[in-house]
């Protein structure tokens, strides 16, 4: 159902509805005359959109008279009548009242139409000057003003009509072919004249040098039928035995002017030919001549080809044959697959090519029917209502599947074809098989990336100056231009072949082979420099067996790299296509091309690696030579921690990125992610283990994002993602994924287990006023920061700024674990003094929540800096303990009030709640950068000299000492303190649970130490 179709249902309908509601207020006046009023404007505004829109004739008619009260523009165009006349006709008057289009059936179909029922139907009309012409009408009831009118809506099919009666044409005059080839020829050189509407046809046999016409179509008087062949068109087209038609235009202009007499004798300017093939070898030629410039179609062109394919045959069978044999010499040497079917769908014939494509034999296709070839007509019902499309619409085109025996499906482009003859009814279907072309379709999708990716790399290896960046990055691309999993490249050095690098699954190992000439690959490529595939490394002699089972390889390709001057420089080895897929050789002519942009980088890296060892024997300036070698390993395109693209990667690779977005008009976005607070896990767990969460890090980053994604390690730890094609949106629901995902992830090893936290910013073109590739990474950095400002762990993009302005709630109480980060951050910005004013201030309000807490703290922070001035440290480390002292309780902050003031001894589960403080303290101090020397002294402060404290275990000396003296301080003063569950020790008592600690709980030299302060002090009292 087309657009305009559904257009005048959608009035239909919705005039009905107006209708009904004015039937419910039949009683009302004024609201019965609101309603027409609304009517008749809906009414007008309605149709007049819908003229005004359409592409085809609409008339408005009606019933008792048929005449025409509207029509549209479309309509007076193709009718030839201006508007004013046409609302004076009827829609009889635009018919041709000739049976079968009589008024009489014209009547029925729109009493049928007012009964509520579409018409659907063909017709001759005709315009102003009496032509007739085809037509298809769209026949139904409107309601228009109130009342019940006949709606048309009108198609010109002349074209179509015209096309199809050619065929029928075609058709009748090989039905019509007699046992004579002579007459056979002059009946399909006239029917081409006729249906080209040629001025004049011909067909010319080439027979000794001469052309003699033995077909010929309206010839003008004078003209001579033999003639020596040299110089006429016709005969060049023979001669070049060309498929196809031939268009000559402008005769009078052209060389045959003057070679060919009848150009000028008729005053010919147009000529269209096609060579007749007899066997082997062109004969003839088929032509039609104009006296005006004529311009043919497709359709003209392919009916020009079927006749002159048809008189070939009848070349051929010039002693008297069977006419059938016409028939079906054409349909068996179609290049598609033909069926001919009757009403019930049984097939009745079927060429060699349907039997070749579908996998059966011609006497299994002649006992089935179409459901079992297409699956459109399954059941067999669905034939019938197939059937009648066909035979109302006579011809059509459409893409379908068919079955085959082996039960797959063959994508064709089916041609469908209803024809009459001796009375009965059958349809004629012609079958291309479209596979390829759908193969090719996705080959060029598969085309163009790899041609992308050949682009990038050369860009990149010509960029870079060292030869191993160099080889290495040839791999990367290599495996991913084929889709591989492993791959390796070796140097020619001394005439072998050596290799220390090879890459798998995305990780580098470090070899050792080398390889001389041989029969074993690659000294095979040495010897031949040639290209090798081997689809069965398993069983192929030029592989290694050795290697094959260490390197697990199923399949593999080789390809030198081959200076400009054509010498070896060396190869690389590409491993196991994904999916067991076999090597082709449109894999070897893609990494050709890859090869001849690495062999260009390493004669580049070659001559600038022995020009400077000449300039350092001359001038023996080694200082320079480390100083330009240090420079091109900045170029490295890799990070060598993460193994992600570097920062000089983003560099070349966003402009390419930004440059190829705007062009194609697709969007771009940037992702920049920064690992909140990573400098204290360096200062607590050391740069090792920081390097193994970076790892982890990159790794789990670049399995959440797509394939064709760019990770890329910005600096530290700061990562950017570019993401093609993706826009704002769903580059946000990108980056929150990843958040929420990192959050729950468990970073380390077996010693330390962290969680992360990222601050996130999304910048995405054509977003904003972005005009360079780098403005995007810089506007992602700017909101970066605002990120940072707000606390970090979340995610921002330019849109969400403004929806985020209040990042701390104004509820937040002032003890809140939230409010203290926010406060940190800010005062943090603000300058050092004032955020130490700050911290231990707040310390302080733990207090008001806890009483013992703040004498605790008072006592604790005394022992400790005691302790720590008895064990000599320095001022510097016993400024960092008196600091650690006063905030080593600050975590309880977060522990609600019911644990933490709880009267009764706590349960297991209320004391792994309580263990966490020193973890939740550590976490509010870690942004403040100056403070991070306390961290380790506040987090293991409860950790216990045999290993079995918390919260990591540390044992003995592992323990910082400023925790391990705040450790007996902190139990000390806890033991001499009233505790909501019991009574103070006595000090007496106190001091023998720590003494019998030490080993155990204590550090032994610490406890003897603090006990001789403590009697020191008794003394002195």
């Amino acid at each position: 159902m087309d657009e305009k179709t559904r257009s005048v249902e959608e009035l239909e309908r919705q005039l009905e509805e107006l209708r009904k509601k004015i039937s419910e207020l039949e009683s009302g006046g004024p609201e019965r005359k609101m309603i027409d009023d609304v009517l008749n404007r809906f009414c007008e505004s309605t149709y007049s959109t819908i003229f005004n829109a359409a592409s085809d004739a609409i008339f408005i008619s009606e019933i008792e008279h048929a005449r025409i009260i509207d029509a549209n523009d479309k309509a007076c165009e193709m009718y030839c009548y201006p508007k004013e006349e046409i609302l004076k006709l009827t829609i009889y008057d635009l018919g041709i009242q000739q049976d079968p289009f009589t008024r009489q059936e014209a009547d029925r179909l729109m009493k049928r139409a007012l009964d509520g029922e579409p018409q659907l139907f063909e017709w001759v009309c005709k315009d102003k000057a009496g032509r007739p012409f085809w037509v298809e009408v769209n026949l139904r009831r409107a309601i228009v003003g109130g009342k019940y009118h006949i709606l048309s809506v009108v198609r010109d099919i002349s074209e179509r009509k015209k096309l199809e009666d050619s065929l029928t044409r075609i058709n009748e005059t090989f039905l019509a072919f007699g046992p004579n080839p002579a007459e056979n020829i002059n009946h399909l050189t006239g029917l081409c004249g006729e249906l080209l509407s040629a001025d004049c046809a011909l067909y010319n046999r080439l027979e000794d040098g001469t052309l003699s016409t033995c077909g010929q179509w309206k010839v003008p008087e004078g003209f001579n039928p033999k003639s020596d062949a040299e110089g006429h068109i016709c005969y060049d087209l023979i001669s070049r035995g060309e498929n196809g038609v031939t268009v000559i235009q402008n005769l009078p202009e052209t060389k045959y002017a003057k070679t060919d007499p009848n150009i000028s004798a008729f005053g010919l300017r147009t000529y269209l030919g096609c060579a007749v093939k007899f066997g082997e070898h062109y004969v003839g030629s088929l032509c039609v001549l104009y006296q005006y410039d004529f311009q043919p179609e497709e359709d003209d062109k392919k009916i020009m080809e079927i006749i002159a394919s048809a008189i070939g045959v009848e070349e051929e069978r010039r002693s008297a044959e069977d006419i059938s044999h016409l028939a079906r010499f054409s349909i068996d040497h179609a290049s598609d697959a033909i069926f001919w079917l009757d009403k019930e769908g049984h097939i009745l014939y079927v060429n060699d090519m349907t039997c070749k494509y579908l996998g059966y034999t011609q006497d299994e296709l002649l006992s089935m029917k179409a459901c079992d070839i297409d699956p459109r007509y399954s059941p067999e019902s669905a034939w019938r209502e197939r059937w009648e499309n066909v035979k109302n619409k006579k011809s059509y085109t459409i893409e379908t599947l068919h079955k085959k025996k082996d039960g797959t499906f063959l994508p064709v482009e089916l041609s469908v074809n209803y024809l009459e003859y001796e009375n009965n009814e059958y349809c004629f279907a012609a079958a291309r098989d479209i596979s390829k072309r759908k193969k090719q379709e996705e080959a060029l999708l598969r085309r163009d990336y790899q041609l992308e990716i050949l682009s990038r790399t050369s860009l990149h290896v010509n960029a870079v100056l060292e030869i191993p960046v160099i080889m290495r990055t040839l791999v990367t691309a290599a495996m991913e231009l084929v889709d591989a999993s492993g791959g390796t490249a070796g140097l020619l050095e001394d005439g072998k072949m050596k290799f220390t690098e090879y890459a798998r699954e995305g990780k580098l190992e470090q070899i050792n082979y080398t390889f001389d000439r041989g029969p074993v690959l690659p000294g095979w490529v040495i010897d031949t420099l040639k290209p090798y595939i081997s689809n069965d490394a398993e069983r192929d002699s030029h592989v290694s067996q050795e290697l094959q089972k260490t390197f697990g390889l199923y399949n593999l390709v080789n390809v030198p790299i081959l200076s400009r001057k054509g010498e070896l420089l060396g190869c690389f080895e590409i491993h196991n296509k994904n999916g067991h897929a076999p090597f082709d050789v449109e894999d070897v002519f893609m990494l050709q091309g890859l090869a001849a942009s690495a062999a260009i980088a390493l004669e580049n890296a070659k001559t600038l690696v022995e020009r400077n060892k000449a300039e350092a024997e001359r001038i023996k300036l080694n200082r320079e030579l480390v100083k330009s070698n240090a420079r091109m390993k900045k170029l490295a395109l890799k990070d060598t921690l993460t193994g992600l693209y570097n920062h000089q990667y983003l560099n070349e690779v966003i402009e390419a990125e930004f440059y190829r977005a705007r062009r194609y008009g697709h969007s771009l976005s940037v992702i920049m992610l920064d690992i909140d607070y990573f400098k204290s896990i360096n200062d607590v767990y050391g740069h090792d283990f920081g390097d193994i969460v970076l790892k982890q890090f990159a790794t789990y980053v670049k399995k959440m994002v797509r394939k064709y994604d760019t990770v890329i390690r910005f600096g530290g730890e700061e990562f950017v993602i570019i993401s093609p094609a993706v826009d704002m949106s769903k580059a946000q629901l990108m980056a929150q994924r990843i958040l929420d995902a990192v959050g729950l992830y468990n970073f380390g090893n077996r010693e330390h287990i962290v969680k992360l936290k990222l601050s996130v910013a999304v910048a995405a073109y054509p977003n904003g006023s972005i005009a360079r590739g780098m403005e995007l990474i810089n506007a992602a950095d700017k909101i970066l920061s605002k990120v940072k400002e707000a606390g970090g762990n979340r995610v921002f993009s330019a849109y969400s700024l403004s929806a985020k302005k209040n990042i701390v709630p104004p509820d937040l109480e002032p003890t809140d674990v939230r409010y203290l980060k926010e406060k940190i951050e800010k005062l943090n910005r603000s300058g050092k003094q004032s955020l130490v004013e700050f911290i231990f201030a707040f310390a302080k309000t733990i207090e008001l929540k806890d009483h013992y807490t703040g004498e605790h703290v008072e006592n604790t922070v005394r022992y400790s800096t005691d302790l720590a001035r008895r064990l000599h440290l320095s001022p510097e480390e016993v400024e960092n303990i008196r600091e650690a002292s006063v905030l080593h309780d600050l975590g309880k902050i977060g522990i609600s009030d019911k644990i933490l003031l709880k009267k009764a001894k706590l349960t297991k589960k209320e004391f792994d709640v309580i263990k966490h403080h020193p973890q939740i303290a550590a976490d509010i101090i870690r942004p403040i950068q100056f403070m991070h020397d306390i961290i380790p002294l506040i987090l293991y402060h409860h950790e216990r000299w045999d290993g079995k404290g918390y919260p990591a275990g540390l044992k003995g000396e592992e323990i910082p000492v400023g925790a391990r003296i705040i450790a007996v301080a902190d139990v000390y003063q806890a033991l001499t303190s009233n505790r909501p569950y019991r009574k103070a020790f006595p000090k007496k008592e106190a001091l023998k649970i720590i003494k019998k600690g030490a080993g155990t709980q204590f550090d032994p030299t610490i406890v003897n130490i603090f006990l001789h302060m403590i009697n020191k002090d008794k003394e002195k009292k």
